[in-house]
């Protein structure tokens, strides 16, 4: 028997055993309720989904823990891993003061916090490796059932204006082509970073493509295949062992022409097809929105305040004739609405700056990861333009990347 066996300080304990079980069970926890998969007998709002309180009460609990666990960890992490992000959330704080349902800006201040702590300390605990394959298998595995909701049941199958479009485990198609998206990027990265893994992540790659197709959702469509254009080429630029400034120059100039090209060429095709900027009509519910931004274009509404506040809704739906309306669509929108020019603009600023250092470790330190962050990125970017359940908002995106973002070690001189 080895020395060290015998040592007090060696020995496992019940308390350090459910310690392990309950870090391992965290990333589930939030993986599943981000994903918004659940029990929806009808198309009315989630929230009115029959057990959902439970599941949110057991998100809150779990990010709780891992927030507390961060803390008695690694404390400087919250201050010093995403500093931008941070930055937004005290200003969310701040400008609570002038919001107009502060009980709801409250509640999502505390959702974020936590969620952003858990993730930190997620960071520490496991590798990303770890991290993106819990992401695949979990979606991969919601991915089979939405396909034999939508194949065997009335369940999993659109109705009305979207009718005959998958929507499978989910409330809605876009959520499900959403996670759809996210599901192929994920494991067509760990295919090729763990070549063990390739049976299961093809298998997972595979249904995620089918619900994304069926899903019909345009901006997961767009979003997926931005993201993984920016992933071939990052692969390639490591794979080609390009020298690292060029490859940093040539990662970066590919995404600066991508979204110049995409901006240059959305009007004349929406202008071809005699539709909108976003080919959806959304154009027109987004300046009904900004109508209210512009009255408080610095302190905005307060944070996740649209659907409370009773003199922006009403008056959207009733001019718009859209009687379910709940968001702008998106994600810069609601910021710009809910907290102000200054939030908006620090989402923006962490969103580019993320992106160059995710850029910079893919090229100049090989990071095999980075690639992926990269990806996810500017799908982020894109999604957030059409749809508001991304952006700063706790997501599958957000936990992606700041979960499995590079570990920051702070040194004192």
């Amino acid at each position: 028997m080895a020395l060290d066996e015998l040592d007090p300080s060696h020995a496992r304990t019940a308390a350090s055993d459910a310690l392990v079980l309950l870090d391992h069970a965290l990333p589930a926890v939030i993986i599943f309720k981000l994903s918004a998969a659940w029990y929806y007998p009808s198309f009315a709002p989630s929230d009115g989904a029959p057990g959902l309180d439970l599941v949110n009460a057991l998100y809150l609990a779990f990010c709780c823990y891992g927030t507390v666990r961060l803390l008695f960890t690694q404390p400087l992490a919250l201050l010093f891993a995403e500093p931008i992000y941070l930055a937004l959330l005290l200003t969310a704080t701040a400008t609570s003061v002038f919001s107009v349902s502060p009980a709801n800006s409250f509640g999502m201040l505390r959702t974020a916090l936590l969620f952003f702590g858990a993730c930190l300390f997620l960071r520490y605990r496991f590798a990303p490796n770890y991290l993106l394959a819990c992401v695949v298998a979990i979606l991969g595995g919601l991915m089979l059932l939405s396909l034999a909701l939508a194949t065997t049941t009335p369940l999993g199958v659109m109705s009305g204006f979207d009718a005959g479009r998958w929507r499978g485990a989910f409330n809605h198609k876009n959520t499900l082509g959403e996670n759809a998206g996210i599901a192929v990027l994920g494991a067509v990265a760990l295919y090729i970073i763990h070549p063990r893994t390739r049976p299961w992540t093809a298998l997972a790659a595979s249904l995620g493509v089918l619900c994304l197709f069926m899903s019909g959702s345009a901006t997961a469509l767009a979003a997926t295949a931005c993201a993984g254009l920016i992933f071939a080429t990052a692969q390639l630029i490591v794979w080609a062992n390009i020298r690292r400034r060029q490859g940093f120059a040539l990662l970066i100039t590919t995404i600066v022409l991508l979204a110049i090209v995409g901006a240059l060429t959305l009007g004349a095709l929406a202008q071809m097809l005699e539709r909108d900027l976003t080919f959806t009509g959304r154009t027109a519910i987004w300046s009904q929105f900004l109508y209210f931004a512009e009255q408080r274009p610095w302190t905005g509404w307060g944070w996740a305040t649209i659907s409370s506040t009773d003199a922006m809704l009403p008056l959207i739906r009733q001019t718009l004739n859209l009687p379910y309306i709940q968001t702008p669509h998106s994600g810069y929108i609601s910021l710009l609405v809910e907290l102000g020019w200054v939030g908006l603009g620090l989402f923006v600023v962490w969103l580019v700056t993320t992106l160059i250092v995710a850029c910079y470790e893919a090229t100049f330190r090989r990071d095999v990861v980075a690639p992926v962050r990269v990806a996810l990125l500017c799908g982020l970017a894109l999604q957030t333009a059409f749809e508001s359940t991304s952006g700063a908002l706790p997501s599958l995106w957000l936990f992606l990347l700041f979960a499995g973002a590079t570990r920051v070690t702070v040194r004192w001189l």
